[in-house]
């Protein structure tokens, strides 16, 4: 009897084991590089709109963040702005020591650069560094020559995870979303761009 109950087992396993899937490395997410706006370029009526869903604006108009939201005012974002040419998104970090409140941005709403223009994702530290494939380090030394002296806005999932300042054209291919809290966090976000990349 107990040869039997283990050839059964045996059996059950071999079955079990050949229907189970095997868990992907990462999941879908879209990634982008947006150009962003200037505050002084944005129509009066979006920043009112803005200021009446309770943003707190930012007094330069020179600058690149529009103003801040708390975690709960984030509805403010789901607004129809009928503006074609930008859309309004917010920092996936927290800006203040208090952890409170969000950045929010307005930026181009195709992104110049998307998850079939990367090559490989790698984590590095607490930085995520991003290999290009050709037409993305044509896109991507077009696109820092155009904007030297501006930031540009990695976008994960419709929220802005590093926004660095363009100090020249760069050739190589590469560029790097800094700034995660922990390498455990690098990590993820680098597969879930390599599983998300065009194969």
């Amino acid at each position: 009897m107990k040869p039997l109950f283990y050839v059964s087992a045996i059996f059950l396993f071999l079955l079990c084991s050949c229907h189970r899937e095997t868990k992907p490395a990462g999941q879908k997410v879209t990634f982008g590089i947006h150009e962003i706006a200037k505050v002084n370029t944005i129509p009066a009526a979006i920043l009112d709109t803005l200021r009446s869903k309770g943003v707190q604006l930012e007094n330069s108009q020179s600058q690149f963040i529009i103003g801040y939201i708390t975690k709960d005012d984030s509805m403010a974002l789901k607004s129809d702005f009928s503006a074609q040419y930008l859309k309004i998104v917010k920092t996936y970090y927290p800006v203040d020591e208090d952890q409170k409140y969000y950045a929010i941005v307005a930026i181009s709403p195709n992104a110049v650069i998307n998850n079939n223009n990367i090559s490989k994702a790698e984590a590095d530290g607490n930085n995520v560094t991003l290999y290009f494939n050709f037409t993305g380090s044509k896109k991507w030394a077009d696109l820092t020559k155009k904007n030297i002296g501006n930031q540009l806005a990695f976008v994960i999932d419709n929220q802005i995870y590093s926004m660095p300042l363009i100090n020249g054209e760069i050739r190589n291919g590469m560029a790097i979303i800094s700034g995660f809290k922990s390498n455990k966090t690098a990590r993820k976000v680098s597969e879930d761009l390599n599983f998300s990349r065009e194969k």
